[in-house]
């Protein structure tokens, strides 16, 4: 029977700590957002919808935002509410239904802007497709504010355990600003008062007007979106069609002022009777720099074209029946998009089992993610087998071998190549306490004979290379007898402190043949006497005993080092390896 080789089992321990992780990376689905909650089995916009996404699996959660008249964010699908609210039943507020131009559409009804938050809060929320989704949930629920949404996606992080992000859509900017209520500064000091104003919070914001993206860039790193329809253009862009802004080239003019891309599930996958091939707008899109998360999936028989709907097409209820949403979610997965607005954020509605077809190369989670405690506790498992096993191969292999060092230099070496070869690796598997993250942190961590990396040339600070940055340095005692034990387990029991070299001790038989060497010899901090004549006036005692002590052990720990290193404290590969050789 052949043994094993340290490489192999130290391979094979690094493989069951990482391979887990390699594993869950490469089985992520594009990211689902809950259009405006699940929306296809509650009414939209509600903690109802909210909730139910959030249970069912969803990513993100999507609202709407209008604009009050004392100024206020609200979810509403529009900022007309005679159809996702009951304000027709209110005597109170008939007063209020007008007519109006909402971006070059003339609309009868109520708007929230004619109503103050307190008033909007007396309505109750309905279905806005009853003839699609029933009514069974009409009048349960109340308007939701911006920052009550949040709170809904913080609770259901803490109940689902993983982040659930916030995906708000900025309503008609136009023409909130031509009545004296601009969103734009509203939406920013949302994202600061609820801690999303970073390019790392989980949000993404999206408008399908182009100014308000404008004006957000240089004032928030959080992610920004231009959504497009299949026909027509920005409301603020006069002349300006959707088609011209997504070619290749209009596509770099958006990456300058967006993050993603919002577009009709049409402009990605075409449809006739049946699905087209897919475009070409998400490799230019990704070519651009550019996330693409296209809107919506929806799974009646009513959105869906010919071919993929199901049932009898004679039953009145034929077109309200859910249809096979499978095929587009694949045809959507094939073409390499980074997410998808879902009406059914669940598992029917997200695709569940897709999962080869949906990890297309770099469409990972793009939600900042929590891990989970017992993946941690998982990983810190393997990493205590992997430790054990290399430290064992070399007994197995080369019994000359000093076990700690062969686990160090391989276990690195395998780390950074584990880290270099996979994107999801530089999430923070290996970060130890009160060491940092990333590679750096696992280098300190885990290459104890070589500590932290330094400039090439540059002198060690004070600290002997066999030691960790957080060992305290002992001293010498003055006395004979005092030594202390040694915490590693060299021969000798004795720390000697370098004299102008630092803090590092140096261990074993160097040290004990430098205490000898001091207590042999006669000098200053041995006599008890009077003070000789020799000695300089104004001097103190304990000035002249380390002085004269540090004269006498200078060269003798010049000795002890040359000594102690190559015997005790072999130098790794890492310190004769250039900075440049490190993967970045």
């Amino acid at each position: 029977m052949t043994l094993l080789t340290r490489r192999a089992l130290t391979t094979a321990a690094l493989a069951g700590t990482f391979l887990p992780g390699f594993a869950r990376a490469q089985s992520k689905k594009p990211i689902v957002i809950a259009h405006r909650g699940a929306s296809g089995e509650r009414p939209e916009h509600t903690a109802l919808a909210y909730d139910l996404a959030i249970d069912q699996g969803c990513d993100f959660i999507e609202p709407d935002l209008v604009v009050t008249r004392d100024g206020h964010l609200v979810a509403r699908h529009e900022n007309e509410i005679g159809e996702t609210t009951d304000v027709a039943a209110h005597p109170a507020f008939a007063a209020r239904k007008a007519t109006k131009v909402i971006d070059g559409e003339s609309l009868t009804g109520w708007f929230t802007e004619d109503f103050t938050l307190a008033e909007l809060k007396t309505l109750r929320a309905r279905e806005r497709l009853p003839q699609l989704r029933g009514t069974a949930f009409d009048g349960q629920a109340q308007i939701l504010t911006f920052d009550e949404v949040v709170a809904i996606a913080r609770a259901g992080s803490r109940r689902a355990g993983r982040t659930i992000g916030v995906y708000p859509e900025m309503k008609h900017p136009s023409y909130f600003a031509s009545v004296g209520l601009p969103i734009e500064g509203r939406m920013l000091d949302a994202l600061k008062r609820n801690d999303l104003n970073s390019a790392t919070a989980p949000v993404f914001v999206q408008c399908f007007e182009v100014g308000p993206l404008k004006t957000l860039r240089p004032q928030t790193r959080a992610r920004l979106v231009l959504l497009a329809d299949a026909e027509g253009g920005p409301a603020d862009l006069k002349g300006v069609t959707y088609a011209e802004l997504l070619t290749a080239d209009g596509l770099k003019g958006v990456a300058a002022y967006a993050d993603g891309l919002g577009p009709h599930q049409a402009l990605v996958v075409p449809r006739a009777e049946t699905l087209l091939p897919a475009t070409n707008l998400v490799r230019d899109a990704h070519a651009a720099g550019l996330q693409v998360h296209p809107w919506t999936v929806r799974a009646e028989n009513y959105f869906l074209p010919a071919g993929l709907r199901r049932g009898d097409a004679t039953a009145a209820d034929y077109l309200a029946r859910h249809g096979d949403v499978t095929p587009l979610l694949k045809a959507l997965y094939a073409a390499g998009v980074d997410g998808v607005f879902s009406d059914f954020p669940g598992p029917g509605g997200r695709g569940e089992g897709l999962s080869p077809l949906a990890a297309p190369t770099g469409a990972v989670n793009s939600a900042p993610s929590m891990v989970p405690r017992r993946l941690m506790i998982t990983r810190l498992a393997g990493l205590a087998a992997a430790l054990l096993l290399g430290a064992a191969a070399p007994a197995l292999a080369d019994p000359k071998a000093s076990p700690m060092d062969v686990i160090a230099q391989d276990f690195v070496r395998l780390t950074l190549e584990a880290a270099s070869a996979s994107p999801a690796m530089s999430t923070p598997i290996l970060r130890p306490a009160g060491l940092g993250g990333g590679r750096q942190g696992a280098r300190r961590a885990l290459c104890r004979s070589c500590g932290p990396r330094r400039p090439p040339g540059r002198r060690p600070q004070g600290r002997h290379p066999g030691l960790a940055r957080r060992d305290p340095p002992p001293r010498l005692p003055a006395g004979p007898g005092q030594g202390r034990p040694d915490p590693a387990g060299h021969a000798g029991g004795r720390q000697v402190q370098l004299p102008g070299r630092g803090r590092g001790p140096v261990r074993g038989a160097a040290a004990d043949q430098a205490a000898r060497e001091l207590r042999s010899r006669p000098g200053p901090h041995r006599q008890t006497g009077p003070r000789p004549a020799t000695w300089p006036a104004g001097s103190t005692r304990s000035s002249r005993n380390t002085s004269s002590r540090t004269d006498r052990l200078d060269a003798v720990m010049k000795a002890g080092i040359a000594a102690c290193k190559p015997e005790r404290r072999p130098i790794s590969p890492c310190r004769r390896t250039s900075a440049s050789t490190w993967p970045s």
